[in-house]
């Protein structure tokens, strides 16, 4: 009889231990996994198939003296500097080519860059939005150092984790004026919560596991995760235009990212959103000029973002 009393409380322990075990051990490894690598695109696109002419290739270094490579595509006459940032692995930051055809009869200047960990920039590792600052300031001072840029706002658009390097960029660097983001995330540990809840695992496993993450991205990056992430950090607009872009439906970064981040804007911000899955917001990424809705309410803000921000 005891013994089965012995069995029956370990088993207990075993189902009480087992849940906790979970919410512990799995950010950490979800994250190495995720982040701990090099990016190194199997498709990069040229600009010839776009129909552009062949950029200017920067290699710019940030204030920890990480080489970052940009590609520069500047019109006759400029009005207005766009930096582009992509996702977490894919597409590669080539895949902005598309946009750069709509911003350059324009006078939009487009930068687009491969941050730290992407492409052909230098590190080991993607830094989930928490060192790709430093590679933006880059960019930025850049534009400062050139004549034909001169006093003209400066955009800073990103996609995805793109989308969330931009909040945080704009937030500490006065350089730039306006913020275009598709599909961006509120913060890593919301983020990782909300895709477990969106592939049906019950919502209080991901509320719990909220905390193991933040610990792991501390210790991971040697940052405080809740005080720099995209939903902390938007509260920073100081009245700087900014296009939030996301679907309902979308199962890549899902929309309560969306709706945390609307809600932590201090300053009102423009949104589109569409009752869709399509994490790129319109569906042919490659070519926007075919979905007229996306691209109205992209160039209309533009124009009147840009004008507001003239220097």
């Amino acid at each position: 009889m005891n013994i089965v009393r012995k069995v029956i409380l370990w088993i207990i322990v075993i189902a009480c231990c087992l849940p906790l075990l979970v919410i512990v051990a799995v950010p950490p490894i979800v994250l190495n996994a995720l982040f701990n690598k090099k990016v190194i695109y199997d498709r990069i696109y040229t600009a010839s198939e776009f129909g552009l002419p062949d950029p200017d290739t920067l290699n710019l270094q940030a204030w920890d003296d990480l080489k970052i490579n940009v590609l520069e595509l500047r019109p006759d006459t400029c009005k207005a500097v766009i930096i582009c940032l992509s996702g977490i692995e894919k597409p590669s930051v080539t895949a902005f080519y598309g946009h750069a055809r709509l911003f350059l009869p324009k006078g939009y200047a487009t930068l687009l860059v491969d941050v730290r960990g992407h492409g052909e920039s230098d590190g080991n590792r993607i830094c989930a939005g928490y060192h790709e600052m430093r590679d933006v300031k880059a960019v930025t001072d850049y534009i400062r150092q050139q004549p034909a840029y001169q006093n003209l706002p400066v955009v800073a658009m990103g996609l995805s984790l793109g989308g969330g390097i931009a909040i945080n960029s704009m937030a500490e660097n006065p350089d730039i004026d306006i913020l275009v983001t598709l599909s961006a995330f509120s913060s890593l540990e919301d983020v990782v919560a909300d895709l477990l809840t969106y592939y049906g695992m019950p919502s209080f496993i991901g509320t719990c596991m909220k905390p193991s993450t933040w610990l792991s991205a501390s210790i991971m990056y040697g940052v405080n995760p809740f005080t720099l992430s995209p939903k902390s950090r938007i509260k920073k607009l100081n009245g700087r235009p900014a296009l939030l872009m996301h679907t309902r439906q979308d199962s890549n970064v899902p929309f309560k990212s969306f709706e945390r981040l609307t809600q932590a804007a201090i300053d009102s911000v423009e949104t589109y959103v569409l009752d869709i899955d399509e994490h790129f917001i319109t569906p042919d990424f490659f070519m926007p000029e075919k979905d007229e809705s996306y691209t109205h309410t992209l160039m209309s803000f533009l124009e009147r973002a840009t004008k507001q921000m003239a220097r």
